[in-house]
């Protein structure tokens, strides 16, 4: 496996984005980890000992001027992007009949347009090495539904075909052989 790669984690600060943080860095990686909340990623910094291999930033995934403003301290700090992991979800529990209009475009803008802007924000700086890997998060919860959760599970089919649709368009473009895209689809395994 690579090593001393520059990752960018998108929801670093939560469960399974924390998670990442810690295998890359195990890995001899820098991180950028972003998160929503500042009380999040300053506890990712104080409960790690990475030092200057663990970068932090604040930002809004769904906002096109954080994502951008993400892709320039990539470049400003590195020059460089390896690997881009979408894994910022945003899941409140409502049910149907209380949501709104903005409660259901909140969790899309984060959920599906978020991965969008990203991606996008950060595919030029993979493009200049002509070596990348993007990895996106969709969930298990598009196959059997989740109670109160229409506006989280409603994006994430949309998640899977947009990263297909990527896929095909990659494949047929030259420069962008060595940039490849996975999709992860983690699922909660009941017992009992």
């Amino acid at each position: 496996m690579k090593q001393d790669r520059v990752v960018v984690i998108t929801g670093a600060a939560g469960g399974i984005g924390s998670v990442l943080v810690d295998r890359f860095l195990a890995n001899g990686d820098t991180v950028i980890a972003t998160d929503a909340t500042k009380e999040h990623l300053e506890q990712v910094v104080s409960s790690r000992n990475a030092g200057q291999r663990l970068i932090t930033s604040l930002a809004d995934i769904s906002s096109e001027h954080e994502c951008l403003e993400l892709a320039n301290l990539a470049g400003e700090t590195a020059g460089q992007l390896d690997v881009l992991v979408n894994c910022a979800g945003y899941f409140p529990v409502l049910p149907f009949e209380k949501m709104s209009a903005a409660n259901w475009r909140r969790v899309i803008d984060i959920n599906l347009t978020g991965t969008f802007l990203m991606t996008h924000a950060m595919l030029p700086l993979m493009k200049t090495t002509g070596w990348g890997r993007i990895i996106n998060f969709s969930s298990g919860s598009v196959f059997s539904g989740v109670p109160g959760q229409t506006h989280y599970v409603a994006p994430r089919p949309a998640s899977l075909a947009s990263h297909t649709h990527w896929l095909v368009r990659w494949a047929s473009t030259a420069s962008w052989r060595n940039v490849e895209k996975y999709a992860t689809v983690p699922v909660t395994a009941a017992s009992g």
